[in-house]
């Protein structure tokens, strides 16, 4: 039996090729009017509705972004980006007063989509030696500063808030000196030591076969003894999850095109890796 292309998945499918480029363009008001309307035709299709809550996130409508993932729950209980992306929203809606603009004018205050995150490019870490001096609020932006083989956590005032995780602080040095940059913000206290998320900000073009925080990892936990390995193809390969980046399979093509969705390897049947909204490979 053949099956013939129907004009309206011809249109489908051309909608979604454009809402995938938009979302690697970062045009994300387009982005959520293509997405919607793919849903006028297809109100149940999980991967734009998925689409459309990472849009909104990045446009900052958080609670229309929520409705989207939580209806892409209700049709697939079982479906991990939403359910990551209710979580994440959920914690921002929740510590929302604690991530409000400081009354100090001098400080620089960070959005709630700062803590929303970027798995692989961003990760929350207990900061050592955490002074008792300072106690910044939530969403206090920090720099990162190396001293030796270890990185520093300070405030725009330069006050030292506490060290980075060994293993971690030597991973980040090696892609510091590669020409990667990051950032952080304060997420809060746990068991009087502050926590903060740190997030990679630029990412050098000669390390883009490296992720800076590869989604197994513990850093809290990690001996100061163990050594530092930035792999590449095989780190690429095994703990690729880029929450704003999605694979698609490009037509005639082995090549795999950064676009924005999540992808699960064939040969590691237990890594389900994740990378925002899942484009399933659009046949010839």
């Amino acid at each position: 039996m053949v099956f013939r292309e129907t004009d309206e998945s011809r249109i489908i499918k051309e909608k979604t090729r454009v809402a995938v480029s938009l979302a690697m363009e970062g045009n994300w008001s387009e982005a959520v009017a293509i997405n919607r309307e793919i849903l006028n035709s297809l109100p149940d299709n999980v991967e734009s509705l998925n689409r459309l809550g990472k849009a909104l996130i990045e446009l900052n409508q958080f609670d229309e972004a929520l409705e989207a993932f939580t209806k892409v729950l209700s049709i697939n209980p079982g479906n991990t980006i939403a359910a990551k992306n209710i979580n994440r929203l959920n914690w921002a809606n929740a510590n929302k007063s604690d991530i409000t603009p400081s009354t100090n004018t001098s400080v620089r205050s960070l959005s709630a989509k700062f803590f929303i995150g970027q798995s692989g490019k961003s990760v929350e870490v207990t900061l050592s030696e955490s002074s008792v001096n300072c106690d910044p609020s939530p969403g206090t932006p920090i720099t990162l500063a190396i001293e030796g083989n270890t990185i520093v956590a300070l405030d725009q005032s330069n006050n030292r808030l506490g060290y980075v995780p060994p293993k971690l602080s030597r991973r980040l040095i090696c892609l510091m000196d590669g020409g990667n940059k990051y950032d952080g913000a304060i997420s809060g206290r746990s068991e009087g030591a502050l926590r903060a998320i740190l997030r990679e900000c630029y990412q050098d073009p000669n390390q883009r076969s490296k992720i800076s925080f590869p989604p197994t990892a513990s850093w809290d936990l990690i001996s100061i003894e163990e050594p530092v390995q930035i792999e590449q193809d095989s780190e690429i390969i095994n703990h690729l999850q880029n929450v704003d980046e999605v694979f698609e399979t490009g037509q005639d093509s082995n090549q795999l095109v950064l676009v924005g969705a999540s992808i699960q390897l064939e040969d590691n049947p237990d890594d389900n890796l994740l990378i925002e909204d899942l484009e399933e490979e659009i046949a010839n």
